[in-house]
Parts: structure tokens; C-alpha cells; sequence
């Protein structure tokens, strides 16, 4: 751990303490505001700047923890080139069968082109625990939503994630 995660860890666990002492504060000024409004304004505003003191180490703390993670996501190989991306589960010339998710419309065409539509699937890989989205041409009808759940083929041209067809021709 570098010196910038300990001091990340220290102030997080004083944000803790900040924060309970706020969230006390607060209830002690709920218990005051019967007595005097001054206090139970007191205990209330210094409660509330307590408890913020103390979120925002646990806020910057998660932020930390993420751009880590996304880091080790996108980690490079000992010859300095990116890790590739698995494309094991791609059967080249092949196909698979994924589920229709949802149709969606090109909100950006122009009105001179007309309404295109698009129908979206996903492939789950259930060996890899992974996702994979995909999206059909576009059409200028809307095929209609009794589509969605049933089953279509993606073909695969190349080993590349992105040269695919999504033949609506075949749903199921």
C-alpha cells in the first residue's frame, strides 16, 4: 500500500468518526429542540457539517478504490502492448443465438431519411459469466414488440467482436 492509500484509509476512518459524531449531534438536537431553538439549531448545523465531513473521505475512498479497479481492467502485457480482448466464444463463419432485449429508434436521422429501427439482443456466455450486446441494421418499419424474448442468429465473419449480422430473418 502507497503512502497515498494509507492516507486515504486514515482519513476514511476519521470520516467515520466524523460522521457518527455528526449523526449524533443531530439526534442530540432533535432531543434539544423542545428546550431551546438555539441549540437545537447548533446541534443541528454542526451535526450536518460533521456528517459531511465525514462522507467525503468514504466518497473519495470508493472513487479511488474505482479508477484502481478500472486500472488493473485495462492493465498492459510486459511488452507494452494492450491485453486483447477474448474472442474465444466468436465462432468464425459460425453463429450463435442470442435473446431480443429491445428495439430502439435512431433518435439522430434526419427527418428527410425517416424513422429507422433497431433491434438489440444479448449473447450471455454462461462458461465466461459475461454479456454480449448486439445490434441489427437498421429497418425503416418497426417489426414489432411481440419480438422481444424470442431468439435470433448472429453471424460471426471474422474473429473481430464487431463484424457481425444479426439476421432477422431468423427469430424464433
Amino acid at each position: 500500500m502507497d503512502n497515498k492509500q494509507k492516507r486515504l484509509e486514515r482519513l476514511r476512518v476519521l470520516g467515520g468518526i466524523a460522521g457518527a459524531v455528526g449523526i449524533g449531534l443531530i439526534v442530540l438536537g432533535f432531543r434539544e429542540a423542545g428546550i431551546s431553538t438555539v441549540r437545537y439549531i447548533g446541534f443541528q448545523m454542526i451535526g450536518a457539517v460533521l456528517l459531511l465531513l465525514g462522507i467525503t473521505p468514504a466518497i473519495l475512498y470508493r472513487q479511488q478504490y474505482r479508477e484502481n479497479s478500472a486500472a488493473e481492467q485495462n492493465s498492459y502485457s510486459s511488452g507494452a502492448e494492450q491485453v486483447q480482448e477474448d474472442t474465444s466464444w466468436i465462432p468464425v463463419g459460425g453463429w450463435i443465438f442470442a435473446d431480443v432485449i429491445g428495439i430502439t429508434r435512431n433518435l439522430r436521422a434526419d427527418a428527410s431519411s425517416g424513422v429507422e429501427y433497431y433491434v438489440i439482443c444479448r449473447y450471455r456466455d454462461f462458461k465466461e459469466h459475461v454479456e454480449h450486446t448486439f445490434t441489427s441494421r437498421s429497418m425503416k418499419e418497426y417489426p414489432g414488440k411481440e419480438i422481444i424474448g424470442k431468439r435470433v442468429k448472429v453471424f460471426f465473419h471474422s474473429k473481430d467482436p464487431g463484424d457481425y449480422t444479426v439476421d432477422l430473418n431468423t427469430i424464433e
